[in-house]
């Protein structure tokens, strides 16, 4: 929504009418060629739009959805695939290194084991909640 994207109530202008007359015409426009825009062009539609005081929750709606589409065409064009592990003999109940990549580290933590950060890391978890 408009409230929650706070694009909304960002004092608007009074715009001569011509001027409301061309953003309705190219509104219009807009909307029925929106496959043709890429995400960058849609991101500055709304912005146009919202900068005039004119962006309303349709044409918003509107164009989240042509966004989120987009993503998903990308998101298909470039699958993720899963690098295989090597076959290990580890044992279930000690703790051990499922996948090491270069920016990531995935653990095994046998059931029923505790983590305990340094305190340090606990102190600055409080302070955050506490804040």
């Amino acid at each position: 929504t408009l409230a929650a994207s706070g694009l909304e109530g960002s004092g608007r202008r009074e715009m001569p009418e011509e001027v409301v007359q061309l953003f309705s015409v190219l509104r219009k426009e807009t909307l029925t060629r929106l496959q043709d825009f890429s995400p960058s062009q849609l991101y500055g539609v709304i912005w146009a739009y919202s900068t005039a005081g004119l962006l309303d929750e349709e044409m918003l709606g509107t164009i989240e959805q042509r966004l989120r589409d987009v993503a998903n065409e990308m998101d298909g064009q470039h699958p993720t695939t899963q690098p295989t592990l090597p076959p290990t003999e580890v044992s279930p109940t000690q703790p051990h290194v499922l996948l090491d990549l270069p920016d990531v580290a995935v653990l095994y933590k046998p059931p029923h084991w505790i983590v305990n950060p340094p305190s340090s890391v606990l102190e600055q978890t409080q302070q955050d909640e506490a804040a």
